[in-house]
């Protein structure tokens, strides 16, 4: 089985970057476009490019070389996430896009102030107010116990929280290999 037989059974690559065949899947082309999910167009060999694609589009040549396919998506992943910011509701849901994870009401204080200050450092102090405000208890065990938990959470949402020595805690998007897609805040120091 070749990695384009795979694709077709799966057509969908890692963190919702679709896989489209162009032009043959042109009509689902569009409707991923309307809908603002990022694809990689496989182009066949024999076919030109588009000559037209969005933001959160790309397109490689067959046959392909897996490693840059996989290059492309995490690209169009990073591109597709700059818009999008994680939110927490009234009901201590922690959301980002259409999937959510519960928080006790800690962690969702908590996290309420991370997601406020998305990708920069929270100072510990900020943390323990979020707790107080809470009736939550903020002595280092309890926090440090409960911080690991919502690191857990978060990271079924594929979020990272990340200990900043000495400086807080920070809170950004996860790669797909596992390292941290730098934030707009972290690119501009």
């Amino acid at each position: 089985m070749t990695i384009t037989d795979a694709l077709d059974a799966r057509m969908l690559l890692a963190d919702g970057v679709h896989v489209v065949r162009w032009p043959e899947q042109e009509a689902r082309r569009r409707t991923l476009e309307t809908a603002g999910i990022p694809r990689v167009l496989l182009v066949a060999a024999s076919s030109p490019p588009p000559e037209d694609w969005d933001e959160l589009e790309d397109w490689i040549r067959l046959p392909l070389d897996p490693e840059e396919l996989h290059s492309r998506a995490r690209a169009l992943s990073r591109r597709a996430r700059q818009g999008t910011r994680p939110w927490v509701d009234d009901q201590g849901l922690c959301w980002v896009d259409d999937r959510w994870v519960d928080l006790s009401p800690p962690q969702a204080a908590v996290a309420e102030v991370l997601v406020g200050r998305f990708g920069e450092v929270v100072a510990p102090d900020e943390i323990v107010a979020s707790l107080e405000r809470v009736g939550a208890s903020a002595a280092v065990s309890a926090r440090k116990t409960m911080l690991v938990r919502l690191r857990l959470r978060l990271a079924e949402l594929g979020l990272e929280l990340r200990n900043v020595r000495a400086r807080g805690y920070l809170l950004e998007w996860r790669q797909l290999d596992g390292a941290t897609l730098p934030s707009d805040a972290s690119r501009d120091s």
